[in-house]
């Protein structure tokens, strides 16, 4: 059968921007992306992320009729993911995704030297994440007897 539609794929690192983008390790508490996505992981929560093998924690892919949908599509499911542990370069790739010379297919191999300035400006702080995470889960579910008095 012929082709259908476009698919994207993203590579998802345990490495840290601000550390010159060294592999991280650690735990990877939480793994989670939206199922409508393709995730091809050997990875599961609590997993430990190790010096002995890639930090590559996994690949995403997301399909749809348009190139340019499936890029959203794409954008929008690692920027709903959940993942707390070592520093990822997830924000690098929701950027890169929604950049307007990526969205329009202006891309080349000097993509990165043009823009990482700019994709990596202000990236999130881990340590801020990681409370921010820890803070959604332990709020009470909306509806919840103790939503009404926290919230």
């Amino acid at each position: 059968p012929d082709p259908v539609g476009h698919a994207v794929e993203a590579r998802l690192y345990a490495e840290d921007p601000a550390l010159d983008w060294r592999p991280q390790t650690g735990v990877l508490h939480t793994l989670s992306l939206p199922e409508h996505v393709r995730v091809d992981t050997g990875f599961t929560d609590g997993d430990t992320v190790s010096v002995h093998y890639d930090a590559m924690l996994a690949k995403v892919v997301a399909h749809a009729p348009t190139r340019a949908e499936a890029v959203r599509v794409l954008a929008d499911a690692l920027a709903r993911a959940r993942i707390h542990g070592p520093a990822t370069n997830r924000e690098l790739l929701v950027r890169s995704l929604r950049h307007p010379d990526f969205t329009a297919a202006r891309i080349d191999t000097g993509f990165y030297d043009r823009h990482l300035d700019t994709l990596t400006a202000g990236a999130p702080d881990p340590a801020l994440a990681c409370l921010a995470a820890a803070l959604a889960e332990a709020a009470p579910a909306p509806g919840a007897p103790l939503a009404a008095r926290l919230g």
